[in-house]
């Protein structure tokens, strides 16, 4: 046995999720949600105002929204899922990493946005889908403000992808991996991942992210190289949008 099946059988052993706590914690990500969508119509409908604005959802939806995400995932691994097995943070894969596998990881998730980029476009061409940001509405609602976008630029390039992290790779990836080898456990959580993003642009791009997120957790026994990727890819793409926008190239609206 080589040394990464030894840090392999290690994670195993500490980190034994099993169907049940799968389904809690699912469970209790669904739960969230939907006090969440409940409490956020309270406060509009009681403020007299609406979620959206046209087809457009309000600065207030958006960062609700992508709070709520945050707080979904990351609360109930935490509380369902560390706290209730009695977990460190260490057995959920944030081990400490090296130098070597950080650069990497930069290196990874820069060459990642205009492959992801190149991917968008061919799904854009083979379903003759109009060439629209399907995120864009989200990001740059009508109200939108340089202080939301600050507020989004760290909920959607930080928050969000250490939630997801902790669950899909940290939770979803090390549960299949128990059964199966990595190729089929990093396909099945690629899967899961961009069926979550609701859109075929978007899902297919978070596949294609999903697998290698997964191979970089496998192969690094760290997280943070995977929280890395993610972080630097949605952050930069985040940017990238905003600069476009502060220089007139992208329409607020």
């Amino acid at each position: 046995m080589d040394d990464h099946d030894k840090e392999i059988v290690d994670i195993n052993k500490t980190n034994s999720w099993n169907f049940i706590d799968i389904l809690l914690i699912g469970i209790g990500i669904v739960v969230v949600f939907l006090l969440g969508f409940f409490i956020l119509g309270v406060i509009t409908s009681s403020n007299g105002n609406s979620l959206t604005q046209g087809f457009q959802p309000t600065v207030f939806a958006s960062l609700w929204l992508t709070a709520l995400e945050t707080i979904a995932l990351g609360g109930s691994v935490y509380l369902i899922g560390l706290v209730r097995k009695g977990f460190h943070w260490r057995e959920m894969g944030f081990k400490p990493t090296t130098i070597n596998w950080l650069l990497a990881s930069v290196g990874i998730s820069l060459l990642g946005i205009p492959v992801s980029g190149l991917i968008a476009l061919i799904i854009f061409l083979a379903f003759n889908i109009p060439m629209d940001n399907p995120q864009l509405d989200f990001l740059l609602p009508k109200d939108f403000s340089w202080l939301s976008g600050l507020g989004m630029l760290l909920l959607g390039g930080i928050f969000v992808p250490f939630a997801e992290e902790l669950f899909f790779r940290g939770v979803l990836y090390t549960w299949f991996r128990k059964h199966w080898n990595i190729w089929p456990s990093a396909f099945l959580s690629a899967l899961i991942f961009g069926v979550a993003h609701g859109d075929l642009v978007v899902g297919s791009v978070a596949f294609i992210l999903g697998i290698i997120l997964a191979l970089v957790y496998e192969y690094s026994h760290s997280l943070w190289n995977a929280f890395m990727i993610h972080a630097v890819n949605n952050s930069a793409r985040i940017i990238l949008l905003y600069i476009l926008l502060a220089l007139g190239l992208v329409a607020g609206k």
